[in-house]
């Protein structure tokens, strides 16, 4: 597999450094021990190092990475046959295309690595043929009408390629193993690294940006060309400041600081070797708006909560009076009164009494936290019960009632809390349908979002339907559009039902009715 553009770019630098280094290094060394008469080869490493530089420009100049380094890998070929043809075989040049292997399987892989070493052992056995066929009779072309080379010269001829060519070749499978298995680890780094929920900043020494993952360019600002740049230019001057303090005292530095309006925390460590001696630093950055965000729902859930026990105490203290009230009012309801009309402002008040005790008796319950005593219950059981009762509440038979049910359907709830569910959701559709019209109750296994296996109840009516701007509002606790409805029934429903762990949805396409959909779990 052929490594990423930018990671190639950043090996050919190092490649074109190595090489350069290596010609100087020859370079000096034929000139320290053979000052009087350098030779061609003086030319040859000579050529190799203009060869670099130009190399370098074309860099410089935008060449495509992966063509520059084939034409280099070659060249580096061509360049060591034209040294080991000058110096001979016998020289430490061949040891050039050991390198050559090396760099192009550190460069571009074991392929590239297989193929310069195919290369470089051809080019090998030609410059040995020119050099044993003949002899002492020096360089010369080989032409195969001379070939008189004698069996000695031919099998030392044989076994010295054959062995530099086995030699080459578990080099390249060497190289492009390691190469292989380091570029997969630095995979596997960079991976996990990118994929950090938090930043990851790594600073040497010097000051210069070793490494910041997207994460960290976005949360401090980075630039993505930054790498190498001094920190005290890529980064927020607040930021810069804290490296500054860890690269300064080579101590662990943590704080939370506000960058661009994000609350932020930076964690920074030293990164030392075994002597102490401060090889740069890392730095880890979380963001603390999520934080945030949840201290302030925190806070609100707790006032919120405030504000239901104080509701809920409220809701205690008017019962209490309206009990007083209702009493009152059937003592003077069992008297008699001579005028009618006093009678009638009492049947009002007892009404109204215990239509207000209702409403407080519904917003307790529904602002009630008793934990549910639940056990393993038969929906299909509890449906059947509903159906009865829907039934007996529907005396004059205006709406048909269908049940599609198995027999048996189990999960773990409260079967009066959902027994509760089911009749509040049975006598909605019952009010919202008139004369001749259905109710399809329909109970199935089903599995939710998260695939977890569970029971789905469907209420299905074809009555008016609920309005669309109404949809989002009908589990609202005190929404209604019936005259007397308290707004509180669906709302319970919901309540008891997110207690089960389940969830309730209603659907309402325009004239077809509406279906109140229930999922609870299995278990």
């Amino acid at each position: 597999m052929p490594f990423p553009e930018p990671r190639l770019e950043s090996r050919l630098k190092w490649l074109m450094s190595i090489r350069l280094l290596a010609a100087l290094a020859c370079l000096f060394a034929i000139l320290l021990f053979e000052p009087a008469s350098p030779g061609p080869q003086y030319v040859v490493l000579t050529f190799a190092c203009v060869v670099n530089l130009a190399y370098l420009v074309a860099a410089r100049l935008g060449a495509g990475p992966r063509p520059l380094a084939i034409i280099q890998l070659a060249m580096d070929v061509a360049l060591v046959t034209a040294l080991v043809y000058l110096g001979g075989p016998h020289r430490f040049y061949v040891v050039g295309y050991f390198a050559a292997v090396i760099g192009a399987a550190a460069v571009m892989g074991s392929r590239a690595a297989l193929s310069i070493a195919i290369q470089s052992a051809v080019c090998l056995a030609g410059v040995a043929v020119l050099y044993y066929a003949y002899g002492d009779e020096g360089l010369r072309l080989v032409d195969a009408s001379m070939l008189q080379a004698t069996d000695r010269r031919l099998s030392f001829l044989a076994s010295y390629t054959g062995f530099f060519a086995l030699g080459l070749f578990a080099v390249a499978l060497l190289a492009g193993r390691l190469s292989e298995e380091a570029r997969q680890v630095r995979i596997l780094n960079d991976e996990i690294l990118s994929n950090m929920a938090g930043g990851v900043v790594a600073v040497d020494r010097l000051g210069g940006v070793a490494y910041a993952n997207q994460q960290a360019r976005r949360m401090l600002g980075i630039r993505n060309g930054a790498a190498g740049a001094d920190y005290q230019h890529a980064m927020p001057q607040e930021v810069a400041f804290l490296f500054k303090i860890a690269l300064s005292g080579g101590e662990r530095v943590e704080k939370e600081i506000v960058v661009n309006g994000t609350p932020l925390e930076v964690a920074i460590s030293p990164l030392a070797d075994g002597q102490r001696v401060l090889r740069g630093v890392v730095a880890i950055v979380n963001d603390l708006s999520l934080r945030t965000e949840v201290e302030k729902v925190t806070q609100q859930a707790g006032r919120f909560r405030a504000l239901l026990e104080m509701s809920a105490g409220i809701a205690h203290e008017i019962r209490n009076p309206i009990a007083s009230i209702r009493g009152a009012a059937q003592e003077l309801q069992s008297a008699r009164f001579p005028n009618p009309d006093d009678r009638k402002l009492l049947d009002v008040v007892m009404r109204e009494s215990d239509r207000l005790d209702k409403i407080i008796g519904d917003f307790l319950e529904y602002a009630s936290d008793r934990p549910m005593q639940t056990s393993l219950c038969n929906v299909a059981e509890i449906l059947g019960d509903v159906a009865v009762l829907l039934e007996a509440r529907d005396a004059e038979r205006r709406m048909a009632i269908e049940l599609q049910s198995p027999r048996t359907i189990v999960c773990r709830g409260a079967p009066d809390k959902l027994k509760q569910v089911f009749l509040n959701l049975g006598v909605n559709a019952l009010e919202a349908t008139g004369r001749g019209g259905r109710l399809l109750v329909r109970c199935l296994s089903s599995a939710d979002a998260q695939a977890r296996e569970g029971v789905l109840v469907e209420f299905e009516d074809n009555g008016a339907g609920v309005p669309a701007a109404d949809l989002a509002r009908v589990f609202d606790p005190f929404f209604t559009t019936k005259p007397k409805g308290t707004g509180m029934g669906l709302a319970i429903a919901r309540k008891i039902v997110h207690e089960h762990g389940g969830t309730i949805a209603v659907e309402s396409p325009p004239g077809k009715g509406a279906t109140f959909r229930v999922w609870l779990p299995a278990d």
